[in-house]
């Protein structure tokens, strides 16, 4: 008989697989692992008293400015899209909408790389905790872009929307996949390939 064990105390009990099974019961671990591996996680937020904790003040203090472990996440996710919202913003003159999108889509893109921590916590951990900011963040370069890209078809609003929320996507995975994939050797750099993916979308002369 083999006893397992969990959380240090006995579990069930089997008797041994008969000779020439054993991948049968491999395979049944795989798939519980697996169910266990894929199903939905709850994100673990810091607590307000580790927060305390790391500034120094006790508990009472934080709950002066943030009465949930919510409405402090949220005010981060504020500050960082404030952050990512002020490098889109930077002043660019001259040049076609092609290049002004381009433009953008760079410096999307360059914020996203140097912030992963933040880029993630935007777009993956907060969205899983059910916590959003003020607004949800992919409008604004959606909106810019949009804009941008209407201007280059004659106010064509309806289509350069799609395609404005094709570019983001587009520049979006390829940040998320250099997030994820740092060893990856890609064959081009990442303002390459927004330009390629821009130039894709938007026409010549835009």
């Amino acid at each position: 008989m083999y006893t397992y064990f969990v959380g240090g105390s006995a579990g069930m009990t089997r008797s041994p697989n008969p000779r020439g099974t054993g991948e049968q019961l491999r395979a049944q671990l795989v798939a519980s692992a697996s169910a266990m591996l894929t199903s939905a996680q709850p994100v673990a937020l810091p607590s307000l008293r580790a927060v305390a904790r790391a500034c120094g003040v006790s508990p009472s203090a934080v709950y002066l400015h943030f009465d949930s472990q919510v409405a402090l996440l949220r005010a981060v996710v504020d500050a960082q899209l404030r952050s990512m919202r002020s490098a889109l913003l930077e002043e660019y003159s001259g040049g076609t909408a092609r290049e002004h999108i381009v433009a953008i889509g760079r410096r999307y893109a360059r914020w996203g790389i140097a912030h992963p921590g933040a880029y993630q916590l935007i777009f993956e951990t907060a969205p899983q905790a059910g916590v959003t900011g003020s607004d949800d963040p992919e409008n604004d370069i959606i909106g810019m872009l949009g804009d941008l890209v209407a201007a280059s078809r004659s106010g064509d609003v309806e289509s350069a929307r799609a395609d404005a929320m094709l570019l983001w996507a587009s520049v979006h995975g390829l940040v998320l996949l250099r997030i994820h994939k740092p060893a990856l050797e890609w064959p081009r750099s990442l303002e390459d390939d927004i330009e390629r993916v821009a130039h894709a979308i938007v026409p010549a002369g835009g």
